[in-house]
Protein backbone atom coordinates (compact mmCIF):
# COMPACT_ATOMS: atom_id res chain seq x y z
CA UNK A 1 0.00 0.00 0.00
CA UNK A 2 1.53 3.20 -0.81
CA UNK A 3 2.17 6.15 1.75
CA UNK A 4 0.76 9.49 2.26
CA UNK A 5 4.70 10.51 1.29
CA UNK A 6 4.79 8.61 -2.15
CA UNK A 7 2.04 10.87 -3.86
CA UNK A 8 4.31 13.11 -6.24
CA UNK A 9 4.76 16.74 -4.91
CA UNK A 10 3.50 19.69 -6.61
CA UNK A 11 5.53 21.55 -8.78
CA UNK A 12 4.50 25.42 -8.82
CA UNK A 13 6.38 28.51 -10.30
CA UNK A 14 9.21 29.74 -8.07
CA UNK A 15 8.34 33.54 -8.82
CA UNK A 16 3.97 33.80 -8.75
CA UNK A 17 3.10 30.01 -7.40
CA UNK A 18 1.10 29.00 -9.90
CA UNK A 19 0.73 25.17 -10.37
CA UNK A 20 2.63 23.48 -13.34
CA UNK A 21 1.64 20.25 -13.78
CA UNK A 22 -0.43 20.65 -16.56
CA UNK A 23 1.99 22.54 -18.65
CA UNK A 24 4.89 20.55 -17.99
CA UNK A 25 2.77 17.66 -19.36
CA UNK A 26 1.71 19.12 -22.48
CA UNK A 27 5.67 20.46 -23.02
CA UNK A 28 7.19 17.27 -22.22
CA UNK A 29 4.70 15.22 -24.20
CA UNK A 30 6.10 17.76 -27.47
CA UNK A 31 9.62 16.71 -26.00
CA UNK A 32 10.56 19.93 -24.76
CA UNK A 33 12.77 19.95 -21.77
CA UNK A 34 11.43 23.79 -20.83
CA UNK A 35 9.15 26.17 -21.06
CA UNK A 36 7.48 29.19 -19.24
CA UNK A 37 4.69 29.59 -16.88
CA UNK A 38 1.53 30.13 -18.13
CA UNK A 39 0.44 32.54 -15.73
CA UNK A 40 3.58 35.12 -15.26
CA UNK A 41 5.59 34.25 -18.37
CA UNK A 42 9.07 32.99 -16.67
CA UNK A 43 11.08 30.85 -18.24
CA UNK A 44 11.96 27.63 -16.25
CA UNK A 45 13.85 24.44 -17.23
CA UNK A 46 11.78 21.71 -15.72
CA UNK A 47 14.37 19.27 -14.41
CA UNK A 48 14.93 22.18 -11.88
CA UNK A 49 11.89 22.30 -10.58
CA UNK A 50 12.05 18.58 -9.40
CA UNK A 51 16.06 18.13 -8.11
CA UNK A 52 16.36 19.99 -4.94
CA UNK A 53 18.06 23.47 -5.60
CA UNK A 54 21.37 23.34 -4.58
CA UNK A 55 21.18 26.38 -2.30
CA UNK A 56 24.62 28.62 -1.54
CA UNK A 57 26.28 27.72 1.57
CA UNK A 58 27.19 31.22 2.51
CA UNK A 59 23.30 32.23 2.35
CA UNK A 60 21.34 32.73 6.03
CA UNK A 61 18.30 31.00 4.58
CA UNK A 62 19.60 28.07 2.98
CA UNK A 63 18.28 24.38 3.68
CA UNK A 64 21.26 22.59 3.21
CA UNK A 65 23.31 24.29 5.76
CA UNK A 66 20.85 24.44 9.09
CA UNK A 67 23.54 25.41 11.57
CA UNK A 68 26.21 28.44 12.22
CA UNK A 69 22.98 30.72 11.47
CA UNK A 70 24.79 33.65 13.10
CA UNK A 71 28.07 33.06 10.49
CA UNK A 72 25.94 32.31 7.75
CA UNK A 73 24.30 35.94 8.55
CA UNK A 74 27.64 37.47 7.94
CA UNK A 75 28.55 35.80 4.80
CA UNK A 76 25.77 36.76 3.33
CA UNK A 77 26.58 40.33 4.72
CA UNK A 78 29.47 40.82 3.17
CA UNK A 79 28.00 38.64 -0.32
CA UNK A 80 25.96 42.08 -0.45
CA UNK A 81 28.78 44.07 -1.12
CA UNK A 82 28.10 42.48 -4.94
CA UNK A 83 24.80 42.71 -5.32
CA UNK A 84 24.67 40.73 -9.06
CA UNK A 85 26.27 37.90 -7.64
CA UNK A 86 24.50 38.09 -4.50
CA UNK A 87 20.87 37.81 -6.21
CA UNK A 88 22.34 35.19 -9.08
CA UNK A 89 23.29 33.53 -6.67
CA UNK A 90 19.45 33.22 -4.53
CA UNK A 91 16.83 31.20 -6.23
CA UNK A 92 13.23 32.26 -6.03
CA UNK A 93 12.86 28.55 -5.05
CA UNK A 94 14.59 28.65 -1.50
CA UNK A 95 11.26 29.17 0.81
CA UNK A 96 11.30 32.16 3.48
CA UNK A 97 12.62 31.66 6.54
CA UNK A 98 11.90 34.26 8.84
CA UNK A 99 14.81 32.61 11.48
CA UNK A 100 17.19 33.24 8.52
CA UNK A 101 16.01 36.68 8.27
CA UNK A 102 15.73 38.04 11.87
CA UNK A 103 19.81 37.01 12.19
CA UNK A 104 20.65 38.88 9.51
CA UNK A 105 19.21 42.05 10.77
CA UNK A 106 20.78 40.88 14.12
CA UNK A 107 23.97 40.84 12.50
CA UNK A 108 23.32 44.06 10.69
CA UNK A 109 22.38 45.98 14.22
CA UNK A 110 25.68 44.82 15.51
CA UNK A 111 27.50 45.99 12.54
CA UNK A 112 26.32 48.99 12.71
CA UNK A 113 27.06 49.33 16.54
CA UNK A 114 30.52 48.10 15.73
CA UNK A 115 30.51 51.23 13.11
CA UNK A 116 29.67 53.56 15.67
CA UNK A 117 32.10 52.56 17.95
CA UNK A 118 34.90 52.87 15.47
CA UNK A 119 33.69 55.87 14.35
CA UNK A 120 33.12 57.24 18.70
CA UNK A 121 37.08 55.91 19.15
CA UNK A 122 37.89 57.85 16.04
CA UNK A 123 36.15 61.03 16.72
CA UNK A 124 37.39 60.98 20.17
CA UNK A 125 41.14 60.71 19.75
CA UNK A 126 41.53 64.42 18.49
CA UNK A 127 40.21 65.53 22.39
CA UNK A 128 43.23 62.83 23.93
CA UNK A 129 40.31 60.99 25.53
CA UNK A 130 42.94 57.66 26.85
CA UNK A 131 44.64 60.15 28.48
CA UNK A 132 42.22 61.01 31.07
CA UNK A 133 41.43 60.31 34.64
CA UNK A 134 39.53 56.85 33.51
CA UNK A 135 40.12 55.34 30.03
CA UNK A 136 39.26 52.48 30.47
CA UNK A 137 35.81 53.58 31.43
CA UNK A 138 35.78 55.96 28.67
CA UNK A 139 36.51 53.22 26.65
CA UNK A 140 33.82 51.08 27.98
CA UNK A 141 31.17 53.62 27.72
CA UNK A 142 31.78 54.11 23.98
CA UNK A 143 31.17 50.89 23.21
CA UNK A 144 28.05 50.66 25.13
CA UNK A 145 26.38 54.31 24.29
CA UNK A 146 28.57 55.36 20.85
CA UNK A 147 26.00 58.11 20.14
CA UNK A 148 26.65 59.97 23.39
CA UNK A 149 28.70 63.17 23.74
CA UNK A 150 29.50 62.76 27.23
CA UNK A 151 32.59 61.35 28.57
CA UNK A 152 32.48 58.44 31.36
CA UNK A 153 35.31 60.58 33.19
CA UNK A 154 33.03 63.58 33.37
CA UNK A 155 30.11 61.94 35.27
CA UNK A 156 32.99 59.96 37.93
CA UNK A 157 34.97 62.52 38.51
CA UNK A 158 31.85 64.88 39.11
CA UNK A 159 30.82 62.97 42.12
CA UNK A 160 34.28 62.43 42.78
CA UNK A 161 34.47 66.06 43.75
CA UNK A 162 31.27 66.30 45.47
CA UNK A 163 31.73 63.18 47.90
CA UNK A 164 29.73 60.75 47.23
CA UNK A 165 29.36 57.35 47.22
CA UNK A 166 25.92 56.36 46.15
CA UNK A 167 26.87 54.10 43.39
CA UNK A 168 22.79 53.87 42.25
CA UNK A 169 23.32 57.29 41.94
CA UNK A 170 26.45 57.30 39.56
CA UNK A 171 24.72 54.16 37.67
CA UNK A 172 21.54 56.42 36.60
CA UNK A 173 24.00 59.11 35.28
CA UNK A 174 25.61 56.82 33.06
CA UNK A 175 22.14 55.54 31.92
CA UNK A 176 21.24 59.10 31.48
CA UNK A 177 24.55 60.11 29.68
CA UNK A 178 23.82 57.44 27.34
CA UNK A 179 20.01 58.59 26.53
CA UNK A 180 20.33 62.51 26.52
CA UNK A 181 22.33 64.52 23.92
CA UNK A 182 22.54 67.64 25.72
CA UNK A 183 23.91 68.85 29.08
CA UNK A 184 23.00 66.81 32.16
CA UNK A 185 22.42 67.73 35.27
CA UNK A 186 23.76 65.67 38.47
CA UNK A 187 22.38 64.76 41.61
CA UNK A 188 24.06 63.72 44.77
CA UNK A 189 24.43 64.34 48.54
CA UNK A 190 27.58 65.82 49.43
CA UNK A 191 28.04 66.04 53.46
CA UNK A 192 24.61 65.45 53.67
CA UNK A 193 22.84 68.56 51.65
CA UNK A 194 21.85 67.65 48.20
CA UNK A 195 24.21 68.96 45.23
CA UNK A 196 23.12 69.90 41.65
CA UNK A 197 26.10 69.70 39.07
CA UNK A 198 26.06 70.81 35.73
CA UNK A 199 28.23 67.93 33.49
CA UNK A 200 29.08 69.51 30.28
CA UNK A 201 29.11 67.64 27.24
CA UNK A 202 32.52 66.99 26.68
CA UNK A 203 32.88 64.34 23.73
CA UNK A 204 32.20 65.36 20.12
CA UNK A 205 28.99 64.34 18.77
CA UNK A 206 29.12 60.81 16.50
CA UNK A 207 26.31 62.14 14.33
CA UNK A 208 25.36 65.82 14.93
CA UNK A 209 21.20 66.10 15.22
CA UNK A 210 20.68 67.27 11.45
CA UNK A 211 22.83 65.06 10.16
CA UNK A 212 20.58 62.34 11.70
CA UNK A 213 17.98 63.73 10.57
CA UNK A 214 19.37 63.50 7.01
CA UNK A 215 20.07 60.16 7.35
CA UNK A 216 16.98 59.10 8.38
CA UNK A 217 15.43 60.73 5.54
CA UNK A 218 18.35 58.99 3.04
CA UNK A 219 17.61 55.48 5.16
CA UNK A 220 13.94 55.86 3.28
CA UNK A 221 15.14 55.27 -0.30
CA UNK A 222 16.82 51.98 0.79
CA UNK A 223 14.05 50.75 3.16
CA UNK A 224 10.96 51.67 0.44
CA UNK A 225 12.20 51.37 -2.71
CA UNK A 226 11.63 47.09 -2.83
CA UNK A 227 8.21 48.19 -1.11
CA UNK A 228 7.69 49.95 -4.31
CA UNK A 229 7.38 46.64 -6.12
CA UNK A 230 3.83 46.58 -5.60
CA UNK A 231 2.76 49.54 -6.92
CA UNK A 232 4.50 48.38 -10.23
CA UNK A 233 2.15 47.16 -12.42
CA UNK A 234 4.84 45.39 -14.48
CA UNK A 235 5.62 43.84 -11.17
CA UNK A 236 2.31 42.34 -9.75
CA UNK A 237 0.24 42.64 -12.97
CA UNK A 238 2.54 41.11 -15.31
CA UNK A 239 4.88 39.33 -14.12
CA UNK A 240 2.90 38.33 -10.42
CA UNK A 241 5.56 38.76 -8.27
CA UNK A 242 4.78 36.91 -5.21
CA UNK A 243 5.06 39.28 -1.94
CA UNK A 244 7.31 36.92 -0.21
CA UNK A 245 9.90 37.60 -2.58
CA UNK A 246 9.74 41.45 -1.84
CA UNK A 247 9.75 40.95 1.61
CA UNK A 248 12.87 39.41 1.32
CA UNK A 249 14.21 42.01 -0.78
CA UNK A 250 12.93 44.18 2.08
CA UNK A 251 15.01 42.31 4.24
CA UNK A 252 18.35 42.43 2.86
CA UNK A 253 17.95 45.72 1.41
CA UNK A 254 19.21 47.13 4.63
CA UNK A 255 22.14 46.28 4.69
CA UNK A 256 22.44 49.36 2.52
CA UNK A 257 21.84 51.74 5.37
CA UNK A 258 25.31 50.62 7.01
CA UNK A 259 27.07 52.79 4.36
CA UNK A 260 25.30 55.65 4.68
CA UNK A 261 25.81 55.67 8.53
CA UNK A 262 29.97 55.44 7.70
CA UNK A 263 29.13 58.37 5.59
CA UNK A 264 26.56 60.50 7.91
CA UNK A 265 29.94 60.31 10.53
CA UNK A 266 32.13 61.54 7.91
CA UNK A 267 29.73 64.02 7.66
CA UNK A 268 29.86 65.34 10.58
CA UNK A 269 33.61 64.40 11.72
CA UNK A 270 34.50 67.09 8.02
CA UNK A 271 32.21 69.48 9.52
CA UNK A 272 29.73 69.57 6.38
CA UNK A 273 26.03 71.70 6.61
CA UNK A 274 23.36 69.37 6.26
CA UNK A 275 20.90 72.62 7.52
CA UNK A 276 20.78 74.88 4.42
CA UNK A 277 22.67 75.12 1.61
CA UNK A 278 24.26 77.69 -0.39
CA UNK A 279 22.72 79.13 -3.86
CA UNK A 280 25.13 77.43 -6.20
CA UNK A 281 24.65 74.13 -7.36
CA UNK A 282 27.04 72.37 -5.03
CA UNK A 283 25.55 74.08 -1.88
CA UNK A 284 22.05 73.19 -2.71
CA UNK A 285 23.33 69.72 -3.08
CA UNK A 286 25.30 69.06 0.02
CA UNK A 287 22.64 68.91 2.81
CA UNK A 288 21.28 65.88 0.19
CA UNK A 289 24.46 64.16 0.15
CA UNK A 290 23.53 61.13 2.23
CA UNK A 291 19.61 60.40 0.11
CA UNK A 292 21.75 61.38 -3.04
CA UNK A 293 24.60 58.57 -2.38
CA UNK A 294 21.72 56.12 -0.98
CA UNK A 295 20.16 56.60 -4.38
CA UNK A 296 22.82 55.68 -6.38
CA UNK A 297 23.76 52.37 -4.16
CA UNK A 298 19.91 51.62 -4.56
CA UNK A 299 19.77 52.11 -8.36
CA UNK A 300 22.23 49.03 -8.65
CA UNK A 301 20.76 47.23 -6.29
CA UNK A 302 16.90 47.46 -7.47
CA UNK A 303 18.30 46.58 -11.15
CA UNK A 304 20.06 43.34 -9.41
CA UNK A 305 16.90 42.32 -7.72
CA UNK A 306 14.93 43.17 -10.49
CA UNK A 307 17.24 41.25 -13.04
CA UNK A 308 18.78 38.13 -11.34
CA UNK A 309 16.55 37.40 -8.63
CA UNK A 310 13.12 38.29 -9.97
CA UNK A 311 14.02 37.58 -13.66
CA UNK A 312 11.44 40.73 -14.72
CA UNK A 313 11.19 42.43 -18.19
CA UNK A 314 13.43 45.83 -18.06
CA UNK A 315 14.87 45.71 -14.87
CA UNK A 316 16.59 48.59 -15.42
CA UNK A 317 14.01 50.64 -16.05
CA UNK A 318 12.07 49.29 -12.91
CA UNK A 319 15.14 49.41 -10.71
CA UNK A 320 15.24 53.39 -11.57
CA UNK A 321 11.63 53.50 -10.92
CA UNK A 322 11.66 52.52 -7.54
CA UNK A 323 14.98 54.32 -6.54
CA UNK A 324 13.50 58.02 -8.20
CA UNK A 325 10.08 56.92 -6.13
CA UNK A 326 12.00 56.49 -3.19
CA UNK A 327 14.35 58.95 -3.98
CA UNK A 328 11.32 61.65 -3.67
CA UNK A 329 10.21 59.91 -0.76
CA UNK A 330 12.96 60.86 0.96
CA UNK A 331 13.15 64.77 -0.35
CA UNK A 332 9.85 65.51 1.07
CA UNK A 333 10.49 63.68 4.31
CA UNK A 334 13.80 65.91 4.75
CA UNK A 335 11.43 69.19 3.40
CA UNK A 336 8.91 68.40 6.19
CA UNK A 337 11.84 67.96 8.97
CA UNK A 338 13.91 71.09 7.93
CA UNK A 339 10.85 73.46 6.33
CA UNK A 340 12.55 73.23 2.77
CA UNK A 341 15.07 71.75 0.42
Amino acid sequence: MPRNNDHPRSIHCPRCGYQLESSIAASEARGEDNGRCSECGLELAWSSLREVQTDPIWFVESRIAPRHLLRRAVETLVMCVRPFAFWTRISMGIPLRMRGLLAFLLVVALVGHSIGVGGRVIRNTRYNWLKRTHPTANLLFAIVSPASNHFASTIIDTYARLGTTDNVGLAMAFVRAALLEGDMVLTATNNGQPAFVVAFARAPWLVDPPTTRRLFAGALVPMTAPLLLLLLPISLGRARVRRAHIVRACAYSTALVLPCFVLAIYATHAHWYMTVGTTNLLGRLEPHVITIFAAAIVVVWMSAISSRYLRMSHPIAVGCACTTIATLISLMTSAAMFGAL
